[in-house]
């Protein structure tokens, strides 16, 4: 009986040292996942996508917040606002809107650094169709992407991903 507790313990310890924490770059990668196929004008497409960064060193800044929370006609100054961490940049033409979003602390608290998860954005959308037309033209069809990209705490920016297209029906 004796033999067979210490043989457990080995068999336990063995492997144990076995596993073997993940090792991701420390520069955030991120994945499509899927995307909210059609909303009406004025509601909430969902886009989910996951990461993983090497240092996990993702999560909100302890910089003061930014004035500026938006950016248009193609003004890439959002990327570089310390409050935001997540970047939703919208694909109409003829010029993209950048909305910046912050994720939670993400950083782990153990020994291993290495994280890898899944994130969930909910995005208001509006059909600029619908803005430009009468209440008798209900039936007509914006579709938009984003591109999404990360940036860590060190200023890493992860690669960009295109989400599918996303079809935004007007009110009636």
């Amino acid at each position: 009986m004796r033999n067979l507790i210490f043989l457990g313990a080995v068999i336990s310890c063995t492997l144990y040292s076995c596993v073997k924490a993940p090792s991701y770059s420390i520069i955030p990668h991120v994945e499509f996942i899927s995307a909210s196929p059609y909303v009406r004008s004025g509601d909430t497409a969902i886009i989910s996508f996951s990461f993983t960064d090497g240092d996990g060193d993702i999560g909100p800044s302890s910089l003061p917040p930014d004035t500026n929370t938006h950016c248009c006609n193609n003004d890439t100054s959002c990327f570089f606002l310390s409050q935001f961490n997540i970047f939703l940049i919208e694909n109409r033409e003829p010029n993209y809107c950048v909305s910046g979003l912050q994720s939670p602390d993400l950083r782990p608290a153990g020994k291993y650094k290495d994280i890898s998860g899944t994130m969930e954005v909910h995005k208001l959308v509006d059909n600029t169709k619908c803005i430009q037309c009468d209440a008798n033209c209900f039936n007509s069809l914006d579709t938009l992407t984003f591109t999404i990209v990360i940036r860590d705490l060190a200023g890493h920016f992860s690669n960009r991903i295109q989400t599918s297209p996303i079809v935004i029906g007007c009110a009636p």
